[in-house]
């Protein structure tokens, strides 16, 4: 475990933080390599010369911090940022600890990437995968940064798993507004006695005269439990529970809880929100990556020193009529490579089943997995021959011209 941290903290000491624009550069995203983030508007020349921040920090700088999230596992919590643990170190840890690797850009699908393992762990969790990927977009006219975090349970028991996101916003607000109009300019959670439901979107003004608009719960994005709009000072001390704690000159964030719910083991849960300029909320659903994914991939464990699991599940929708929850046989064969970085293929792996066919539907349904992750499971052992070496490679699975990468480290 030692050396493994050595790898990593050497790994995150090569690569700084990373950013990407949108297509057309209306929207931007950059992540530090230990995955604390931000969101900004590139510049525009000669009009607008510099960047546009819609979270705190710029996010084309080396540590880019205008928002981080806190992972709720079991009653402890892992955080994105180095402060919460400092203040909390009974009950938080710094996630950092686990990276998986820097984080980097994907250049197929304009995605910054982090990702995480959390192992051997102090609280008593273990085998518990987090990845992180924030992707900028427009569509219909809107431009915004789509936010996804998946946190799958590889232990063999049972885990309760929620996120809490928090939003570092720029400094010179006063106040969000809600819909209707309604402005606000205090700390507010949501629900309460005044505000009886969770707003299904924000938005506020920054400096250049432009609005930034918060969609909350439009589809596919996953609908909180709690919101809160605060003074950051109030935020340190919230987590689970909202009390004030430091009264003083009023600094604008927001947090975002998605509660605990249980996780069983093999299962994982999926949290999505975004930011931007959205002006037709049906625009967040018509990108690519917020519909249904067909399929999705896993290793673990993620570094690894001998051979590696890799995980593929065939996804079945509601919408799919039930022949097509059928075994890989009867429908389009999945093709698992991987490939060094520098895009050459090191190998093609036969998949094997995990689950016997007809018992895939029941145990999906038993295990309270979405009807998204039921059914066609497959699993492949990778052992690297003597001629490869230590080093980041990308795991691909291709199935019906849809496709996942996931990266993994190689500790010889």
């Amino acid at each position: 475990m030692k050396n493994k941290i050595l790898f990593i903290l050497f790994l995150a000491t090569l690569c700084s933080a990373v950013w990407v624009d949108s297509d057309s550069g209306h929207i931007g995203a950059g992540a530090g390599p230990t995955g604390m983030f931000s969101v900004g508007v590139p510049p525009d020349p000669p009009a607008s010369p510099d960047v546009i921040d819609l979270l705190f920090s710029p996010y084309r700088v080396d540590n880019p911090d205008g928002g981080y999230i806190n992972i709720y596992i079991d009653g402890k919590i892992y955080s994105s940022s180095p402060i919460v643990s400092m203040l909390y170190p009974d009950s938080a840890t710094d996630l950092s600890s686990f990276l998986s690797g820097p984080t980097y850009v994907d250049s197929l699908t304009r995605s910054i990437l982090t990702s995480w393992f959390i192992e051997s762990d102090s609280f008593g969790n273990d085998s518990i995968g987090i990845v992180q990927t924030l992707r900028p977009y427009e569509v219909s006219g809107s431009a915004f940064c789509r936010f996804k975090w998946r946190i799958h349970n590889y232990a063999g028991t049972t885990r309760q798993i929620g996120l809490l996101l928090f939003w570092d916003l720029v400094s010179t607000l006063t106040g969000i507004t809600l819909p209707g109009g309604v402005h606000i300019t205090e700390s507010t959670i949501f629900p309460c006695s005044t505000y009886t439901s969770i707003p299904t979107f924000w938005e506020y003004e920054y400096s250049s005269g432009e609005f930034a608009y918060v969609d909350i719960s439009a589809p596919p994005n996953t609908p909180p439990d709690r919101f809160l709009y605060c003074d950051i000072h109030d935020n340190l001390g919230l987590f689970w529970d909202y009390r004030i704690t430091m009264p003083c000159p009023f600094d604008d964030a927001t947090s975002t809880w998605w509660f605990p719910m249980p996780v069983p083991p093999d299962g994982w849960i999926e949290i999505q929100t975004t930011i931007g300029h959205i002006f037709d909320i049906t625009a967040i659903a018509e990108t690519p990556s917020a519909r249904p994914s067909s399929i999705a991939l896993s290793a673990y464990p993620n570094p690894f020193n001998s051979s590696v699991r890799i995980s593929f599940c065939r996804a079945g929708t509601p919408d799919l009529p039930a022949d097509e929850l059928r075994p890989v046989g009867q429908a389009s064969v999945p093709d698992i490579e991987i490939f060094d970085i520098a895009g050459r293929r090191v190998a093609q792996l036969p998949l094997q089943s995990v689950i016997p066919d007809s018992d895939r539907e029941s145990r999906g349904v038993a295990m309270g997995l979405d009807s998204r992750f039921r059914g066609n499971d497959r699993k492949v052992i990778w052992t690297p021959s003597a001629t490869v070496g230590s080093g980041v490679y990308l795991v691909r699975a291709k199935y019906d011209n849809q496709e996942e990468t996931k990266r993994i480290v190689y500790l010889k």
